[in-house]
C-alpha cells in the first residue's frame, strides 16, 4: 500500500519467474475475453476460471478497450499469431521467444500482393476506414463488418497469421461486405479505392500472398498487447553488476 498526497493506493505485485518464451513452462500471453476481437466483456476472474483446466493463471487487466463493441485498443499477438494489428499512438509490450520485453511504439506494417504489385496491408482485424485494405481472420469474429462499396475475398485455406514470412493461399470466393469468415482461412475486405484493386487483381482461383512486417529486434515475438501512455523510459540499474 501507498500513500501519495490524494491518498492511499493498494497494489498487488505479482513475483515469477521470467517467461521463458515459446514452449516453456511459464509464459506471458493476452488472451481476448470473448474469444474474438469483437467478441462480448468478460470479468477477469471469468477468464481464470476458463482457462483454469488447462494452466495455472495468475491474469491482470490488459489494454483499454475502443469503440461501441469495446474491442482492445491496441496490438494483440497470442503464440506468435496476430489477432489484432498495432495502433502506432499507442504503446505496445512484448515477449519474445527467449522471454525478453520490449516496449515501444510500433506502427502496423504489411503488404498483400495477387496478379499485380505488392500493395499495403492496413491492419487485422481493425476498423476499416475510407481508401483500405484489412485482413479479418476468425479473431475477429463470425462475418466481417458491412464496408460500403468494399470487396471482400475469402482465402481458404489461411495460414497462421505469422509475422515476416509469406502467407498464401487461394481465393475461395469473391464478395461484398459483410461475409462469413472460414474457420480455417481468411478475408481481405477492400473499401474506397482499394476495392477495384483488390478485386481486379485477386480473382476467385487466385493465388495472394500476404505479407506482416515486424520491425528489428520486435520480429521474434510471441505475445504482446496494447497499452499506454507509456510511464518509464530508458530505466537502468545503478550499482547492479546481473540481476539472477
Amino acid at each position: 500500500v501507498q500513500f501519495p498526497p490524494h491518498g492511499p493506493v493498494a497494489l498487488v505485485v505479482i513475483s515469477a519467474p521470467a517467461p521463458s518464451g515459446s514452449g516453456g513452462l511459464y509464459s506471458l500471453s493476452p488472451v481476448l475475453a470473448g474469444g474474438t476481437v469483437s467478441g462480448p466483456r468478460a470479468r477477469l476472474t471469468e477468464i481464470e476460471q476458463r482457462l483454469s483446466g488447462v494452466s495455472t493463471v495468475v491474469g491482470i487487466n490488459g489494454d483499454f478497450t475502443a469503440g461501441s463493441d469495446l474491442h482492445p485498443a491496441g496490438v494483440v499477438i497470442a503464440d506468435g499469431a496476430f489477432l489484432r494489428g498495432f495502433s502506432p499512438g499507442r504503446t505496445s509490450a512484448a515477449v519474445d521467444a527467449a522471454g525478453t520485453l520490449h516496449v515501444g511504439r510500433i506502427a502496423f506494417a504489411g503488404t498483400w500482393r495477387g496478379s499485380g504489385q505488392r500493395r499495403p496491408l492496413d491492419g487485422v482485424n481493425q476498423a476499416l476506414r475510407g481508401n483500405q485494405t484489412m485482413l479479418y481472420t476468425p479473431a475477429w469474429g463470425a462475418q466481417t463488418p458491412a464496408v460500403s462499396g468494399g470487396v471482400a475475398i475469402a482465402l481458404e485455406p489461411f495460414p497462421v497469421p505469422a509475422a515476416n514470412t509469406d502467407l498464401t493461399a487461394t481465393v475461395a470466393t469473391v464478395a461484398t461486405p459483410p461475409v462469413a469468415i472460414p474457420v480455417d482461412g481468411a478475408v481481405l475486405v477492400a473499401g474506397g479505392t482499394d476495392a477495384a484493386k483488390l478485386q481486379a487483381e485477386a480473382q476467385q482461383g487466385a493465388e495472394v500472398t500476404i505479407r506482416m512486417i515486424l520491425p528489428a529486434g520486435w520480429d521474434d515475438v510471441r505475445a504482446a498487447f496494447g497499452g499506454g501512455p507509456l510511464l518509464v523510459r530508458h530505466l537502468h540499474f545503478r550499482g547492479v553488476a546481473g540481476v539472477g
